[in-house]
């Protein structure tokens, strides 16, 4: 929500990963070691590809998909954005994909979101529409 321009306060951290058994091995020998590593007793098995999550608490919330509503990050991959910072690329979703995540939801929360994210794609549409100067 925030790198597409919509600042709220949350408690968590969504993250969408590739259930490929090197992504996940790669993703608990990273998570073992991060914060007082309490995701040292995952396994793969954990990360079927299937819908809900994996919570993992240190700082903050971290939740591990493998999969929202029946889709998996190939299929987002073409319309992924990315942050530089450094050396890093941080790659997230844009409106569009957190509009369809989060429409039908009951939580006040994400109907919020899906109107945040509604008014920054039309105003992104509107300024790819003008003519450049």
């Amino acid at each position: 929500m925030i790198l597409n321009g919509y600042h709220r306060q949350t408690n968590d951290t969504d993250l969408l990963v590739d259930p490929s058994p090197e992504n996940i091995r790669r993703l608990l020998e990273f998570l073992s070691g991060w914060g007082e590593g309490w995701a040292r007793e995952l396994t793969p098995g954990d990360f079927l590809p299937q819908e809900g999550s994996v919570r993992v608490i240190e700082e903050f919330e971290l939740d591990l998909f493998t999969q929202m509503k029946g889709r998996r990050l190939a299929e987002f991959r073409p319309h992924l954005r990315h942050l530089k910072s450094g050396d890093c690329s941080i790659a997230y979703l844009g409106p569009a994909q957190l509009i369809e995540l989060k429409s039908g939801s009951w939580r006040d929360k994400d109907r919020l979101d899906v109107a945040a994210m509604t008014e920054i794609l039309r105003r992104e549409t509107e300024a790819a529409e003008e003519p450049s100067t």
